[in-house]
């Protein structure tokens, strides 16, 4: 029964989100209220669209650990 609860609770969390990705990042209703938080979220909405560019830190990882995965797979 808890299991339900925390599967309704984590589903609710990830609609508020969309929610606010979509009603303030996207220049929704409510994007002049807090500019700041529409900028992010609008950051956000670009990511998941696919049309920003990936973050340096994360391309650097990424070829980081396929570097050495690469390493692993020679021994």
């Amino acid at each position: 029964m808890s299991a339900v609860v925390v599967a309704m609770i984590i589903i609710v969390v990830l609609a508020l989100a969309v929610t606010a990705v979509v009603a303030i990042g996207m220049r929704g209703k409510m994007s002049d209220r807090n500019p700041a938080v529409a900028e992010r979220l609008g950051t956000v909405a670009k990511h998941l669209n696919g049309d920003a560019e990936a973050p340096a830190s994360l391309v650097q990882f990424y070829e980081t650990s396929s570097e050495r995965v690469r390493q692993v797979a020679k021994r």
